[in-house]
């Protein structure tokens, strides 16, 4: 829901009122009369309001190298085609096909993702992202 920041404009009848975007904090202004009707600054906002899916970056990326993506999925309540496409947007990267499996083998992060075929870079930024919590 949107914050009322002038609550002295909100009485005038036909004033304008100022309002503050729940999703990038701009302050914007509406017609008291349409202040019902519109909570956010832009079309882009109210569309990034309405998501059911909605978690940051951060989170995705930690939730995509603690399990498989059909488990991060289900734990969201979203398709796998939903959470790839997400992925892909945000340009978080997923572990490769045949990563689960040798984790399940008990391969380290490192050397499991070294076999598969990633550069010695691709495991640093890796770390800097995740840590070594995952």
């Amino acid at each position: 829901m949107s914050h009322l920041k002038n609550a002295d404009a909100e009485n005038s009848h036909g004033g304008k009122v100022e309002l503050i975007c729940p999703v990038c904090q701009k302050t914007f202004v509406v017609l008291a009369s349409d202040r019902k009707r519109r909570s956010t600054d832009s079309p882009e906002c109210a569309a990034i309001l309405q998501r059911k899916f909605n978690p940051s970056v951060d989170e995705l990326l930690q939730q995509m190298w603690k399990q498989p993506q059909a488990q991060v999925a289900k734990t969201f309540g979203v398709r796998t085609v939903t959470l790839q496409a997400r992925c892909k947007k945000s340009g978080i990267l997923r572990p490769p096909l045949g990563y689960w499996r040798l984790i399940q083998l008990g391969w380290s992060r490192n050397d499991a993702l070294k076999h598969l075929g990633w550069p010695d870079e691709a495991l640093a930024f890796l770390d800097e992202k995740l840590g070594k919590s995952v």
